[in-house]
Formats: structure tokens, C-alpha cells, sequence
């Protein structure tokens, strides 16, 4: 019984993330952190309405090896915590020029938020979320 339970549990968990249907306008307002002036052709890969966690994808229209610091600086900006002097809660696990792993414990909630960006040519690959999901749909990131 448990194993159908679980099987049950894993088509589920594909269905919710096999597609996306969101509206570009609602990841552009929800998570700005992730997306470069000038970006083009928007797309959601995948969304769980469960956890929040999304990956989206777009073109840059020129590539210039300065994407991932920009991008890491606009996703730092996003996670001010209370208090002064003002700091991020977001810091870097990973990063090199195509690559970027940020996470954040929200002293609020105590709940982890991780982003993952990746850039493969001129195409920026954005997954973010609890920790806990980006990691099990990002493939371990």
C-alpha cells in the first residue's frame, strides 16, 4: 500500500512541475531578482504551486560575462533584513561565470530560499524556491 501511496506521490510531484502555467507578467512581478534588462522570449519550465519553487528560463540579447555578478547583486539587494546598518540575508554558496547558488534563512519563518542561476550561452536559466524543492527539482544543484 505505502509503495502505491508513493507512486501516486511521484506522478503527482511530475504532473505539477512537467509544465508551467503561469503568465510571464506574474514571474516579472514575483521574481525580478532573477531577470536582466533587455531579457527576451520569457518562459516558465516549471512551477509547484505547493512550494512556491519555479524555474524560468530567457535570452539575453548580448552576453558580456558580467550577467551572474549583475544577476548576484540584484538577488542580495531583494533579501534585506531588518535592522541597521541594512544587510542581505542572501549569500553565496556558489559562483562562477556561468553559475550562481544563493541561499537565505528567512529570520522570520526560519525557512530556507535557494536560487540557482545558470547562463549557457546567451539562454539565463533561473530556479528559486524553498531550499528544500529547488534542490530536489534542480537535480542537487
Amino acid at each position: 500500500m505505502m509503495e502505491r501511496r508513493d507512486a501516486a506521490g511521484a506522478l503527482l510531484a511530475l504532473l505539477l512541475i512537467a509544465g508551467c502555467r503561469l503568465p510571464p507578467q506574474e514571474i516579472i512581478t514575483t521574481w525580478p531578482e532573477g531577470l536582466l534588462p533587455g531579457y527576451q522570449e520569457l518562459n516558465c519550465e516549471w512551477y509547484d504551486p505547493d512550494s512556491t519553487a519555479i524555474r524560468y528560463s530567457y535570452m539575453l540579447p548580448t552576453v558580456d560575462g558580467s550577467e551572474i555578478e549583475r544577476l548576484r547583486w540584484q538577488i542580495h539587494r531583494s533579501g534585506w533584513k531588518a535592522g541597521s546598518p541594512r544587510e542581505s540575508c542572501f549569500a553565496v554558496l556558489e559562483q562562477t561565470s556561468n553559475h550562481l547558488v544563493m541561499k537565505c534563512t528567512n529570520p522570520g519563518n526560519l525557512t530556507t530560499e535557494v536560487w540557482v542561476v545558470r547562463i549557457n550561452s546567451n539562454v539565463a536559466t533561473v530556479t528559486a524556491g524553498p531550499a528544500r524543492a529547488v534542490l530536489e527539482y534542480d537535480g542537487g544543484a
